[in-house]
């Protein structure tokens, strides 16, 4: 006999399956709950050629049915009573790193996973060049030939890799730079070592609980007489140069305490509207870290001007995570930092702040080459090796090409 031709085959099986399907449900539909007997496993044949069942052998009412092969024209009865039904499984959970790594599954993930995916991991290939291109076609940013990796990905964590967003705030973020030269050509913490040298800025030596970095600004050490408001924004600035480069900033974001004790005119004169523009736009949407929260305490009611000028620009993202404090601020203020964490003046339990302020101006002051290799660079895109921590303009960068 000839042997039919594979189309045929194929449609033989598909209605085998279908029987079976069929079968199986009318058993299920079928079964007696109560009957307890067991039963031993029958099969039931199905007839290649005519689709029909071979008569004979008969299942169990209360059998629960398995097609065993798809390819063999049999469906076999498993023994015993229908078991009781299991509690539902629970849904599933997002892939894990490897899982994604082996499937080439980077862009199913969303911007929180792929903010903990390391840096030289190739799930974040896709989103670096899609951001490089993107830097590269801009027309303000023509000059520039190259961008590294790292300088890419701190903005790309910063929108959550959405590329569109992340290249305008790369574009902004440039833009910014060269409209304020008089705050970003001159990172040099030894020009402003007096200020710093009055305690006037920390950054807490540890992260709070959700793992952002935690600034803390002390206005009344900021003398309006011997300090420009540009200079006292420099400050900020070269600290946002250099925590943005760690990785766990960039995922985590910083939270920025405000101690407006001692504010007075002599420092409301010094902010006008371009520099309340100017701080709103680092602030919102012209610099790659994400801001989770501003807290004021011992503000003055001569400060509400200023924050007046200051509001409009910014976006309710941010006004939505303004908190102000008052002079009774101890009590309040533990509702978002641990004790732990905070100096005794802000009512924890952690170094003075003194201290914290004296180190951080240590660290302001060995990173002194680091931030004046950024005020000069074009784009600032300077990358740290970690080997041996010495920076470099061009270590690490990569040419794009469309071809």
């Amino acid at each position: 006999m000839a042997r039919a031709a594979p189309d045929v085959d194929r449609q033989t099986g598909i209605r085998q399956c279908c029987l079976a399907v069929n079968f199986c449900l009318h058993c299920a539909l079928n079964t007696t709950p109560h009957r307890t007997q067991n039963w031993t496993s029958k099969e039931i044949l199905i007839s290649s050629q005519t689709g029909q069942f071979i008569p004979g052998l008969h299942p169990p009412r209360n059998a629960v049915a398995l097609v065993q092969h798809v390819s063999v024209p049999c469906v076999r009865f498993l023994s015993g009573p229908r078991p009781p039904p299991g509690p539902p499984l629970p849904p599933p959970g997002p892939p894990s790193l490897q899982q994604c790594a082996a499937t080439g599954a980077g862009d199913a993930m969303n911007g929180p996973q792929l903010s903990e995916v390391p840096d030289d991991s190739e799930l974040l290939e896709p989103f670096v060049r899609g951001l490089r291109r993107g830097a590269l076609r801009a027309g303000e940013l023509r000059a520039v030939r190259t961008f590294s990796r790292g300088f890419l990905v701190k903005f790309l964590r910063a929108r959550d890799f959405d590329v569109e967003l992340s290249l305008k705030l790369l574009l902004n973020y440039q833009r910014w730079r060269r409209e304020s030269p008089e705050i970003s050509r001159c990172l040099s913490p030894s020009s402003v070592l007096g200020l710093l040298n009055a305690s006037y800025h920390a950054v807490l030596p540890q992260r709070d609980h959700a793992g952002s970095r935690v600034l803390i600004y002390r206005i009344g050490q900021w003398n309006p007489k011997d300090w420009s408001a540009f200079q006292v924004f420099r400050v900020s600035l070269m600290t946002s140069e250099i925590i943005s480069m760690e990785t766990e900033t960039q995922r985590r974001g910083l939270k920025v305490i405000f101690d407006l004790q001692g504010w007075s005119l002599g420092h409301a004169w010094q902010i006008n509207p371009s520099l309340a523009r100017k701080i709103s736009s680092v602030l919102s949407d012209s610099f790659p870290l994400k801001v989770r929260g501003i807290h004021l305490v011992n503000e003055p009611m001569f400060f509400w001007p200023v924050f007046a000028m200051i509001r409009p620009f910014l976006p309710d993202k941010i006004k939505q995570r303004i908190h102000m404090h008052g002079s009774d601020f101890h009590d309040s203020l533990s509702d978002f930092f641990s004790p732990a964490l905070l100096p005794p003046d802000y009512g924890g339990e952690g170094p003075a702040i003194d201290d914290m302020c004296q180190d951080w101006t240590n660290q302001l002051l060995q990173s002194e080459n680091l931030l004046q290799q950024i005020a000069a660079h074009p784009t600032a895109d300077i990358t740290i090796d970690p080997d041996n921590c010495l920076m470099s303009g061009g270590a690490g960068t990569e040419q794009f090409s469309d071809g």
